[in-house]
Formats: C-alpha cells, sequence, structure tokens
C-alpha cells in the first residue's frame, strides 16, 4: 500500500488546476483513524461558508449506512455518485442527498490498475498525466 503522503501527492496530482476543488493533508495531519464524519466535522467548523461533499463510487452507495457516524456525514455533506460498472443507477439508500455523476466507466480494480502500472501497461486512458507522473517519479507500485 501506498503511504498517506504518496496517496497524497497522487491527489493533488489530480485535482491541480481545478479551482473548484482541492486536495488537503487534515486528515494526515490530524493522525490517528480517520473518519469521514470526522473530517467533515473540522472542515464545517473552518470552512464556514463552504458546500461540502463527499465523492464516492455507486458500489459504495449501499454501505453508507455502516460508515461511522452516517448521521453526521448526512448532515454536513452532498454525495457525489461516480459511477461504476456493476453498480450503474443504485440509489442512494434513504435519507442520503446527492448527485449522480455520468461518465466514461472505467472497469478496472486497483489492484488491478497497479499490476498494470508494474507491468508497464499503458495507464493514458485511465489516469490523468500528473497522477501518472507522480506514480512513476516515486517509484509507486513498480514491485509488490
Amino acid at each position: 500500500m501506498s503511504s498517506a503522503e504518496d496517496r497524497l501527492a497522487m491527489v493533488q496530482a489530480a485535482v491541480a488546476g481545478l479551482s473548484w476543488c482541492e486536495a488537503s493533508s487534515l486528515e494526515i495531519d490530524r493522525g490517528g483513524d480517520s473518519y469521514t464524519a470526522d473530517t467533515l466535522e473540522q472542515l464545517a467548523e473552518e470552512m464556514l461558508d463552504w458546500d461540502l461533499f463527499v465523492v464516492i463510487g455507486s458500489d459504495i452507495v449501499t454501505h453508507l449506512n455502516t460508515w461511522k457516524r452516517p448521521d453526521v456525514i448526512k448532515r454536513l455533506a452532498e454525495m457525489v455518485v461516480v459511477e461504476r460498472p456493476g453498480s450503474v443507477g443504485l440509489d442512494l439508500p434513504d435519507g442520503w442527498v446527492g448527485k449522480r455523476v455520468e461518465g466514461k466507466l472505467v472497469d478496472i480494480s486497483s489492484t488491478q490498475l497497479r499490476k498494470w502500472i508494474r507491468l508497464g501497461r499503458p495507464t493514458e486512458d485511465i489516469l490523468p498525466p500528473g497522477v501518472a507522473e507522480v506514480i512513476t517519479v516515486r517509484g509507486l507500485y513498480s514491485a509488490f
């Protein structure tokens, strides 16, 4: 598994140039176990006038009520559901508010993607260029 710092660098690369999106080290800086509810509470305190969103894959929607303190998540953020192969069209559970994002479905798991990278297979259609560069420069996923 990649370190938290490596994962943050990949997220920063993925959102670079998106003025409406920001990668944060808040969870790393806080240390210890990190739960979405805790992060949203902290963001809500620090960013009083921000609208908060949690981006998830559609394969996760049926598990939302099992998350730690789902009532806090529902109160503080809107879910943004990105369609995933095998779970297209699933609705959010009762009480959850969200939007569905449609786009090109990529049928590859993170495990498969890491294997592709290790084998040197092309990832241009799957990863933003900045993320691929972070993976290359940091030597991520080259050996397990």
